[in-house]
């Protein structure tokens, strides 16, 4: 007759509850002949690097068994990690992973026909260097004053890995900022040193692992603008010069047209005043067209002109009562021109008038003549008086003159 007593005894790690272990004490009083089964060991211990590739044999389980009969292999709590063979050899299933899971523990048993026996398992994961620090504030964004040994920021750096020490190192602006043991960003130059108003500042962050691992961080510090601009870099100046230069080859353009209106201007007003001046000296001299006046070609066919007059003026006797006649030139005739000039020529004239005899030439023919009446035969008899005298023999003399009658000259 069988009697068998478990005992499952707990062991925890002093300074982490997470590590445990559990063994098995049987207590098994065997018949006279019976056959024992039992593991070698109650506790079984193992340790297997995380990057162990699937199906790496981790551990076997030796059994006491005298008998010949087979044997089953397995586990009590289901695990998807681990298998165990009919050898009691446990193997990888699955890769392994230290931040996920650091260890296992389990319960394995071996069986046959007449028993079951347990036996602990524990595997512990080692750890190795496949992971970056972890920056939490990795862009990190610094508002700071320009004020000597402050502390102006500090890296919250997280390592997944084990065993591993955190090491900074600033790449550029070393004699303006420094990143101390702790991740602590500080200002060690003096404020006037500090010209820019941004820096861009990149930190290196080492775990110290085997192999190293690295993470780059980017950290921008903000300060106040100064007063003082900053001294212009050569592609500033650059640009300032080319501007320059546009801007003076456009004002010596603008200068250079000014001078050429006020030149234009200057000899449109001259010849302006000119034109004025010769215009006056021509009134001036008793021509009333002015300069713009042009002498039309003359045809030899005579034009139809018909003058008379309110009342005829006497012209051998003072009958205004004037004293003695003179003989005066007509203010509105020039010397150099013919009396009549109509645009289309004239004709004979066919009709007869009172002034016959004061228009006439020297040799005393009338006006019915071929050739135009040159101004130096036409005169204005004018009796030499007074003022208001010469006034009303004005009103009494009112010349017309009747162009209607005009021929055409191509007719």
């Amino acid at each position: 007759m069988n009697s068998m007593t478990e005992i499952f005894p707990k062991g925890v790690q002093a300074n982490s509850e997470e590590r445990f272990c559990i063994a098995l004490l049987q207590v098994d009083v065997l018949a006279q002949n019976d056959t024992s089964l039992i593991f070698s060991k109650s506790f079984y211990e193992a340790a297997v690097v995380e990057n162990a590739p699937v199906g790496t044999n981790i551990l076997t389980l030796p059994v006491i068994y005298k008998a010949k009969a087979p044997l089953i292999f397995g586990f009590k709590n289901r695990t998807d990690v681990f298998r165990i063979d009919e050898s009691g050899s446990i193997r990888l299933r699955q890769p392994l992973d230290y931040e996920r899971t650091p260890f296992y523990t389990f319960l394995a048993f071996v069986r046959n026909s007449a028993k079951e026996v347990y036996a602990v398992v524990n595997i512990t994961v080692i750890d190795l260097n496949d992971n970056n620090p972890l920056v939490l504030n990795k862009d990190l964004q610094i508002e700071a004053m320009r004020n000597k040994s402050s502390v102006i920021g500090k890296l919250k750096v997280y390592d997944p890995d084990s065993d591993t020490k955190l090491t900074y190192q600033l790449l550029f602006f070393k004699q303006y900022f420094q990143v101390t043991g702790d991740g602590e960003i500080k200002i060690i130059a003096d404020p006037s040193e500090l010209k820019k108003s941004s820096y861009q500042l990149m930190i290196i962050v080492d775990d110290g692992g085997h192999p190293p691992r690295r993470t780059l961080v980017n950290v921008t510090v903000n300060f106040p603008a100064l007063v003082v601009a900053e001294p212009a870099t050569g592609s500033s100046l650059s640009k300032t010069d080319t501007l320059l230069i546009v801007l003076g080859v456009f004002l010596t353009l603008f200068v250079i047209l000014v001078i050429l209106l006020s030149v234009y201007i200057a000899r449109r007003n001259l010849y302006s005043t000119d034109n004025l001046d010769k215009t006056k000296s021509d009134l001036a001299k008793g021509d009333p067209r002015g300069k713009g006046f042009k002498q039309q070609k003359i045809s030899h066919s005579q034009a139809n002109t018909n003058m008379t007059l309110a009342d005829e003026l006497d012209t051998v006797s003072g009958s205004n009562g004037c004293g003695s006649n003179s003989v005066q030139e007509s203010p509105f005739v020039d010397s150099s021109v013919y009396d009549v000039q109509p645009k289309d020529g004239y004709k004979r004239f066919k009709g007869g008038s009172s002034m016959e005899s004061l228009y006439s030439d020297n040799g005393g023919s009338s006006l019915d003549r071929d050739t135009p009446i040159h101004s130096t035969n036409a005169f204005l008899p004018v009796n030499t008086c007074s003022d208001d005298q010469a006034d009303n023999i004005a009103d009494t003399l009112t010349p017309t003159l009747d162009f209607s009658q005009v021929g055409d000259t191509s007719a």
